[in-house]
């Protein structure tokens, strides 16, 4: 690596951050999207948690992507990817997952007009994902230990 040392404490924590997250929405899994529709305060409750989650991924991805020197775009999405091609995920699951970024970004910035459906998807497909990409970076943390 030619960047910054890893903080290997920022990312775990950050890791707890998104496992705790995970467990807490996992309670919300069964909820159907007219239930989504129609109790706000557990769809604020859920976006929230999803947000805190993908932003603490997106956290991650830019550390190790700045600690090893790597140039990549101005986009969230590219620091994903970039785990990619740095051999931290396995290409294929960081492309896969690379949208999230811009779910995030709906989630902040057009908050307004967030699509029940997508939370609903999030909610009940994407936090495998989240625990997958916790499990490979752990991977990586330990491979990588000084």
């Amino acid at each position: 690596m030619t960047g910054a040392r890893i903080d290997r404490d920022v990312i775990r924590r950050r890791l707890g951050h998104i496992l705790d997250a995970v467990d807490v929405l996992s309670e919300y899994r069964m909820i159907t999207v007219q239930e989504l529709t129609t109790d706000v305060k557990r769809a604020w409750a859920i976006e929230r948690g999803l947000q805190l989650c993908v932003q603490a991924v997106l956290d991650i991805a830019a550390h190790i992507v700045a600690a090893s020197g790597s140039s990549v775009g101005d986009e969230y999405r590219d620091h994903i990817v970039a785990l990619g091609q740095l051999n931290v995920l396995p290409a294929e699951f960081a492309e896969r997952i690379a949208p999230m970024a811009g779910f995030r970004n709906i989630l902040v910035h057009e908050y307004l007009d967030v699509d029940v459906n997508e939370v609903h998807r999030a909610l009940t497909d994407g936090l495998d994902d989240l625990i997958e990409f916790a499990r490979w970076i752990e991977l990586y943390l330990e491979r990588t230990d000084p």
